[in-house]
């Protein structure tokens, strides 16, 4: 579906058809975002690995910390270009339990082996130090590329178009949570949300489902394993 669609469907079951309307078209679209947005970090809906301007970091020799673009929400593989190698996520806790002195300034660079991102700065850092030049290519969960916007109505969202009926409970969710006297209904709103967050959990269910299985020999994912 376009925006417009959305939109529309959205007003017709907020029973919001007449102007002036009590939720104007801007306030439904970043409803529509905010839902988007968090379904795509809470189910991983959008990997990437291709788009070079989120996906790619050039490596400078000497510097180990770079920032990640603010729409990559989690890096899934890393790998360097030049030194044909993959790079190993580790926390912060691995880092400082097994190589104290990882943030030293102190440390010999060094060929690259593991990257350590920080969600709340949005930085990544690489250890060692590296001690040439290199590209780093990730694959990354992230956010849509584009927000929508009422300024492209004939827009589509990017989430595949299967979740776009979904998005309309987490659209009315935020609308009767409005506080004004004529939007806001605690008791809609709630439906609402319930309805929502039973909805990104079967997505998310199912992109385990889908993308949790070992092999062609063990096909129960691994979520389910304890359960056997």
């Amino acid at each position: 579906m376009i925006l417009t669609e959305i939109l529309s469907l959205a007003r017709g079951l907020l029973d919001d058809n007449q102007t002036p309307y009590l939720w104007s078209d801007a306030e439904l679209t970043a409803y529509l975002n905010k839902s988007i947005n968090e379904l795509c970090e809470e189910a991983e809906l959008l990997k990437d690995s291709t788009t070079t301007a989120i996906c790619q970091i050039a490596i400078v020799a000497g510097k180990s910390i770079y920032s990640l673009d603010e729409r990559v929400l989690k890096i899934k593989r890393a790998r360097l270009v030049i030194y044909d190698t993959w790079i190993t996520r580790r926390t912060t806790e691995f880092m400082d339990r097994y190589y104290r002195s990882w943030d030293s300034v102190l440390t010999s660079p060094g060929t690259p082996a593991a990257f350590i991102e920080d969600q709340n700065t949005g930085k990544i850092t690489i250890y060692p130090v590296p001690d040439a030049d290199d590209t780093l290519k990730m694959t990354v969960v992230r956010l849509p590329l584009v927000q929508m916007s009422t300024t492209t109505l004939t827009a589509s969202p990017e989430v595949h178009m299967k979740y776009h009926f979904d998005l309309l409970d987490g659209i009315l969710w935020r609308a009767y949570s409005k506080q004004d006297a004529e939007t806001y209904d605690p008791k809609k709103a709630n439906t609402h949300r319930a309805l929502w967050m039973t909805k990104k959990n079967e997505i998310m269910l199912k992109i385990i489902n889908d993308n949790d299985i070992d092999d062609h020999f063990d096909q129960t994912p691994d979520y389910l394993e304890d359960l056997r």
